[in-house]
């Protein structure tokens, strides 16, 4: 069987601030995240996280999060690459507990995979419609930083 390893695309840093708040007394509903911009960077590819995007978690009875996501980047040669993705995290009942106190962004030590398609009408970076890549990331205080890589 063949050895599927990875490449790095890129690395990304989304701003996002504290998201809109759907939750029910529950704790399950959604999360709205709006990004305010970011940048990314990979030998390949980068520039900057236009401030069109945005991320809806849906947080599911027993702690799954369920993420459904948008990102348009424009690259530093002023292609733009749309990028659309889903996945999934399982929180802890510690983390729940700092969700049901407000405390969305004390999740630094967690983190995420997602499955990411990528769209273009550049010639030059058209590949990326023929990959296959996984996400992996980290919320911090201040947003959300991921790596992008290419399954080979």
């Amino acid at each position: 069987m063949k050895d599927h390893g990875t490449r790095l695309l890129f690395d990304m840093f989304t701003d996002a601030p504290p998201p809109m708040d759907l939750r029910d007394e529950g704790n399950t509903g959604r999360l709205i995240y709006s990004v305010r911009g970011g940048s990314f960077e990979g030998e390949r590819l980068r520039g900057t996280v236009l401030p069109t995007c945005g991320d809806w978690v849906t947080i599911c009875p027993g702690g799954r999060l369920e993420f459904d996501a948008r990102i348009l980047l424009r690259t530093d040669d002023d292609a733009l690459i749309y990028i659309s993705f889903t996945g999934h995290q399982m929180v802890t009942d510690e983390q729940v507990a700092l969700m049901e106190q407000g405390n969305l962004h004390r999740s630094s030590d967690t983190s995420y995979v997602i499955n990411p398609v990528f769209e273009t009408c550049s010639q030059k970076y058209a590949w990326l419609k023929d990959i296959r890549a996984v996400c992996h990331g980290h919320r911090t205080s201040e947003g959300l930083q991921s790596q992008f890589y290419e399954l080979l």
